[in-house]
């Protein structure tokens, strides 16, 4: 196995398998660029999945993988660090990425205790607690779909209740015929809408996804999120490369004290229109990721547009390494933005078309708000508040 170090000291490793558990003195480790950092001690530090920590040091650029490197297996997380000698200690210079290198398990491996039976037996309590719990949630999700099913029928007349509602209101207020006609054909529209998509769990929705904050300031970017959800950039980010713009909040997701899984389990297609100098001056990434209580990380790619790419299919799937999820707005470095704009979609495979961003779709319970909120005046709260209640349960 060699490791190769550039310039700025990433390392980059020609394979993952360190060896098998238990292995002694029976393969080596290689080391080249070590000398791309002035120093006179260079070790590398594995850790293990149990937390614990080895440091084996770096002769004639390399070592000799001992029993202790080979101890348990699974991932180990691996760092080049190079040391100056100073007054008998030991100074960092430089430290590399960290990365990711696997011990595979070994017939002769030990395995973990087997539990015992009070714990067994507890454990079992807990599932056929679990199972009651599940089945008396079921039968109330069967009386909630009954009670649904009986108030589609009472559509008409709930509608018609509605539109004389804002008639009495008007009339109260000594409005126009024509205010009140308007007034009655929003109420009937959106609850057309609302009861007809009663069951709609976002599938026809053409872009599902909202940027979490409003406005951001970023070393000399200015990153803006417009009341149609596209995204406006201004200033410029001196020097070279790309720079990751978090859209699913203030925080980078990686320093965040609570990670997040900001999209759920599923099949989606991502899109980034923008009227962009250069379509490679902007794009979109949506990234996996987990972190480590050392204060270590890793992220994945799962998709990637520049701006006015194709769109691209992806899947986010049950992952225990990286359980978590966030999407990235990617801003080049060294480019002046004056008012440009990002127009991004992320969508169901079964709804919108192609190559096309729409804005943002809301939720069935974002239309109830909107609609509640219309109608306030000659609006009945407690009906509403019964059907939303309704509607609610079936939409979660």
């Amino acid at each position: 196995m060699t490791i190769t170090l550039n310039a700025d000291y990433f390392a980059v490793c020609d394979e993952k398998l360190l060896g098998y558990c238990g292995e002694k003195d029976a393969r080596k480790m290689s080391f080249t660029g070590l000398d791309n950092v002035e120093a006179d001690r260079y070790s590398i530090i594995f850790t293990y999945p149990d937390g614990a920590s080895f440091e084996s040091e770096i002769s004639d650029g390399e070592i000799t993988l001992s029993n202790a490197v080979m101890r348990m297996s699974g991932v180990i997380l691996a760092q080049v660090i190079a040391c100056i000698t100073r007054d008998d200690q030991y100074i960092v210079v430089k430290k590399s990425n960290i990365i990711q290198l696997e011990i595979k398990p070994s017939l002769d491996e030990k395995s973990p205790p087997f539990p015992s039976v009070d714990d067994s037996l507890r454990v079992l309590d807990e599932i056929h607690g679990t199972a009651d719990l599940l089945a008396s949630l079921s039968d109330l999700l069967n009386d909630r779909q009954e009670h649904l099913d009986g108030e589609i029928s009472q559509i008409d007349s709930a509608q018609q209740e509605l539109m004389t509602q804002f008639g009495q209101c008007i009339e109260s207020i000594n409005d126009s015929v024509d205010t009140a006609a308007e007034y009655a054909s929003i109420a009937t529209e959106n609850a057309d809408q609302i009861f007809r998509n009663k069951n709609d769990m976002g599938a026809d929705r053409a872009n599902i996804f909202k940027p979490k904050f409003t406005e951001k300031e970023y070393y000399g970017l200015t990153v803006t999120v417009n009341d149609d959800t596209t995204v406006t950039i201004n200033g410029m980010k001196p020097g070279s490369g790309y720079d990751e713009i978090s859209l699913c909040g203030e925080l980078n997701p990686l320093i965040d004290p609570v990670p997040k899984k900001h999209l759920a389990d599923g099949n989606y297609i991502l899109y980034v229109e923008g009227d962009f100098d250069n379509d490679n001056d902007c794009g979109v990434s949506v990234m996996k990721y987990n972190r480590f209580p050392d204060g270590g990380f890793v992220q994945e790619g799962i998709a990637h547009r520049w701006a006015n790419q194709p769109q691209q299919a992806f899947t986010i799937a049950r992952d225990q390494e990286c359980p978590y999820n966030c999407i990235y707005l990617y801003v080049k470095q060294g480019v002046q933005f004056n008012n440009k704009t990002a127009k991004i979609s992320i969508r169901y495979p079964s709804s919108g078309s192609a190559d096309t961003w729409q804005p943002y779709s809301p939720t069935l319970q974002e239309q109830i708000d909107q609609l509640k909120e219309q109608l306030s005046g000659g609006y009945n709260e407690t009906q509403s508040d019964t059907i939303t209640d309704e509607v609610t349960e079936v939409t979660q």
